[in-house]
């Protein structure tokens, strides 16, 4: 069941996001199982590594 309080315009709606995943993870997300349990939640989140080899740089370089 979808959820209701999903609008149009909700920038983290399976259409929005569906820009950024593959279509394998949306055409199977309801058939997520862990050792034969359902998952009835399901969370992405986000990292931005842009910057994280020059903060290994810059600890290297502390060591």
């Amino acid at each position: 069941m979808a959820n209701q309080n999903i609008t149009d315009n909700d920038p983290y709606s399976k259409e929005q996001l569906g820009m950024h995943f593959d279509p394998f993870v949306y055409k199977h997300i309801k058939e997520l199982k862990l050792d034969g349990v359902n998952i009835n939640d399901f969370i992405i989140v986000f990292w931005d590594i842009s910057k994280f080899s020059g903060l290994v740089k810059e600890l290297k370089a502390l060591m």
